[in-house]
């Protein structure tokens, strides 16, 4: 089926979400036109009255033509401030513009009270109560199965590896020991004893004879 959202542009941050989950229901989305291009609506405005006239009526013309290409409208009165299941008036005039084209009306929730209650109670509307899925998976849609991962295949057992035999080791042969060589000769020539001499006898002093003492004449 295909819907054409009609909402207010204070929430146009939910319109991703509730697009996505009625796409995964099958569903085909129209967006308003100034759906992420706001600033197209601020720039004519600040043009002057007469342009920014123009601009609405080139907008309501587009709302228009995307109500007739849909099957259904599915109005988002979101809680706005202190005011609940918000309906702004050209939220109300699109979707009168659907009830005059015999579109099926699904409204998020309850029908707001005030001076547009009656009107809106006469087009006979679903309440989805906030539930996409009240709306239901669209004709011949069939659902991607979900990819399945593949299980794991039980690891074989591992085989307990037997542990080879030891193998014989054979004794070496012993190396033949080798005979001492004899220690070398000492090649020194011995120290010959020496014979010390022995010390000189000590002489008598000779007996010196007094000099003769010499007469001074007087």
């Amino acid at each position: 089926m295909k819907i054409f959202l009609v909402v207010s542009r204070t929430f146009y941050k939910e319109v991703h979400n509730v697009k996505t989950r009625l796409e995964e229901l099958g569903h085909e989305v129209i967006v308003p036109i100034l759906y992420g291009n706001l600033i197209a609506d601020e720039v004519a405005h600040a043009a002057g009255a007469e342009k920014y006239a123009e601009f609405r009526r080139k907008v309501i013309a587009a709302g228009d033509r995307a109500i007739s290409d849909s099957d259904a409208v599915l109005c988002l009165n979101f809680d706005k401030g202190g005011t609940a299941n918000y309906i702004s008036s050209d939220m109300f005039s699109e979707l009168l513009q659907a009830f005059e084209r015999k579109k099926k009306i699904f409204l998020w929730s309850y029908i707001p009270d005030g001076v547009l209650r009656d009107s809106i109670l006469a087009w006979n509307p679903t309440v989805i109560k906030r539930k996409i899925s009240t709306i239901g998976i669209a004709e011949n849609f069939k659902p991607k199965p979900a990819d399945k991962k593949p299980t794991p295949k039980p690891a074989k057992p591992v085989k307990e590896a037997k542990p080879k035999p030891a193998k014989e080791v054979k004794p070496t042969a012993k190396p033949k020991s080798e005979k001492p060589k004899p220690a070398p000769k000492p090649t020194a020539k011995p120290i010959k004893e020496t014979k010390t001499k022995s010390a000189p006898k000590p002489t008598k002093p000779a007996d010196k004879k007094p000099a003769p003492v010499k007469k001074v004449k007087k």
